[in-house]
């Protein structure tokens, strides 16, 4: 083996230590580094998941009281028929109390609009102007939620102030989850 002097010992020993530095720092500390960003970084997706459906949880109650406030404005539909039945029972009262004579009321099939069901009722009505006016105040009420699709009104007689018209009404319920 070859004597080293001291200055050749120092620049060895300083090597050496070098060395190991670069191998502990890049072999062994920077891979832990580098897990355990990875680590922290999905620790961090895994806490905004947690936020987020902690949040979703406290908008449950809000979410079910707004439910039922719409089921309260529109109610459910229990079946087509049922509503249908409900449905000529109302307009039959509602025209009675505003004087109107319906000649013709045929309910029609309901129409699935998502989340809500229409259904329309198809009406032949004779009355007079207020009468008529009054007639269709009262069906859109906050109570009957009535919408007029189609109104078609003309003269029924040239003595009288009398009217025959067409209208096609229909009501929104929210559609049964069977």
């Amino acid at each position: 083996m070859i004597k080293l002097k001291q200055r050749e010992k120092i620049i060895f020993i300083l090597t050496i230590a070098l060395i190991t530095i670069y191998v502990v720092v890049y072999w062994a500390i920077k891979p832990v580094r580098e897990n355990g960003q990875d680590m922290t970084d999905q620790i961090k997706v895994a806490q905004e998941r947690l936020r987020k459906s902690m949040h979703m949880i406290e908008n449950t109650k809000r979410l079910d009281n707004d439910y039922q406030k719409l089921v309260e404005v529109f109610g459910k539909a229990s079946s087509e028929a049922a509503e249908a039945s409900a449905m000529v029972a109302r307009l039959e009262t509602v025209a009675r109390e505003t004087n109107i004579h319906i000649t013709n009321m045929q309910p029609q099939r309901a129409v699935n609009q998502g989340a809500l069901m229409a259904f329309p009722v198809d009406l032949s009505i004779d009355g007079s102007w207020p009468d008529i006016t009054k007639f269709l105040y009262e069906v859109q009420a906050a109570s009957d939620l009535f919408n007029i699709e189609e109104m078609n009104l003309e003269k029924y007689s040239d003595t009288a102030s009398s009217l025959r018209g067409h209208i096609v009404l229909s009501r929104l319920r929210i559609a049964s989850s069977n």
